[in-house]
């Protein structure tokens, strides 16, 4: 993607235009894609009805829990590049000396010490009048942690926080291509996070900023406004009275909330080779789009689907208080694309959100319908969540 091309606009629009005239014509996947539908559950269901389908966009769709697990496993598969056309790669000159290492020596990440600064800035921030938006601050406490274990200072914060704003829609980018503004902001903040001497070349951080972060703040706002569907009134008090008494358990509401309102609803691979899958064959170059939200919601899988239970955990993990370990323990379909230590950063972060929120604000009530990023048909994110209960 050159995105100094006069033509990037125009090449844009096509693509666009293509996946919606295949969504008028009654194509689900091209639907999904388009991203309009707050409850994309029909076309899930339709999708579902045959073990693989051919959308006219091109792509090979499952929406069906054991094909998904096939496709994930199979070698010929292979995850499409989250970062293609996204700005310089550390193999186009990022200077060698601010490349940090990937591994098991990058420092560990504080989550707690991060919300801590979050929530203590959220009074300041709102002029004490007692309303603050659950996305803002969700995201403030991911930006905070990365901050913190790369050794920021206030201005290096500022920047980190500027570049992740710039890249919000990357994940969705990687499925729908997004408007020529958008494409350009999501290059300028790639390029803003590797100019960063704590991003440098480093591939995994720059993941975690411009995906972790993304995906730490959709895990805590799934699960206090789940989508498509609002879990019933009731049923939030009960599980925010439980996550009061015991702050233990926002583990298992965040390994609940990963396989019911997941922060990555699509993932797209393709194929290097020629494979079988589910009785048809895929050419090299074809994609497989997984449907993780629609096999995450498989009755074939899991008991009950559609309800929301953080109980499923106990019995498949009992005694594990890593999320991504308890829902992976429980056959729940996860991410491929960012590294397992994104999703780990992303699970833990909002674990220590849910568990503090929990004790500190009675109940989450908003203010009002969420607002919700559009074109977004892999987060499926918000961009607002005004909550009208002070926190105490």
């Amino acid at each position: 993607m050159l995105l100094t091309d006069p033509g990037l606009g125009r090449r844009i629009q096509l693509q666009q235009g293509l996946v919606w005239l295949a969504a008028a014509q009654g194509d689900p996947c091209a639907a999904l894609l388009r991203g309009l539908d707050t409850d994309p559950r029909e076309y899930w269901r339709r999708l579902a009805e045959r073990p693989l389908d051919r959308s006219a966009t091109g792509a090979w769709v499952t929406a069906r829990h054991a094909v998904a697990s096939r496709a994930a496993a199979e070698p010929a598969l292979c995850e499409r590049p989250l970062l293609d056309g996204f700005g310089p790669s550390a193999a186009d000159g990022t200077p060698q000396d601010r490349v940090p290492a990937d591994g098991g020596d990058d420092p560990v990440i504080d989550v707690e010490q991060a919300w801590h600064r979050a929530l203590a800035a959220v009074p300041a921030a709102t002029g004490g009048d007692g309303g603050w938006d659950v996305v803002a601050v969700a995201r403030a406490a991911a930006v905070e942690a990365l901050a913190l274990a790369w050794g920021l200072d206030a201005d290096g914060r500022l920047e980190l926080s500027a570049a992740v704003e710039l890249t919000g829609g990357l994940l969705d980018a990687s499925c729908y291509p997004q408007n020529l503004a958008d494409t350009r902001r999501i290059a300028r903040g790639v390029t803003a996070l590797r100019a960063l001497p704590a991003v440098g070349g480093s591939e995994e951080r720059l993941l975690l900023a411009a995906v972790g972060v993304r995906m730490a703040t959709d895990l805590v706002v799934n699960t206090l406004v789940r989508y498509p569907e609002a879990m019933p009134r009731q049923d939030l008090e009960a599980l925010w009275a439980r996550l009061r008494a015991e702050p233990g358990g926002a583990a298992r509401a965040v390994a609940e909330t990963l396989r019911w309102a997941g922060p990555v609803q699509l993932r797209t691979l393709v194929a290097q080779a020629p494979c079988e899958l589910a009785g048809q064959r895929i050419e090299p170059g074809e994609e497989v789009v997984i449907l993780l939200g629609a096999a995450n919601r498989d009755a074939e899988a899991f008991t009950d689907p559609d309800r929301y239970d953080p109980d499923r955990f106990a019995a498949a993990a009992p005694d594990r208080s890593d999320p991504v370990e308890a829902a992976r323990a429980a056959r729940v379909l996860l991410p491929g694309a960012p590294s397992t230590r994104v999703l780990s950063f992303a699970a833990a972060s909002a674990r220590e959100g849910l568990s503090r929120l929990a004790v500190l604000c009675p109940r989450p009530d908003g203010t009002g319908a969420p607002e919700r990023r559009a074109a977004a048909p892999v987060s499926r994110s918000l961009l607002s969540f005004a909550a009208r209960t002070p926190l105490s």
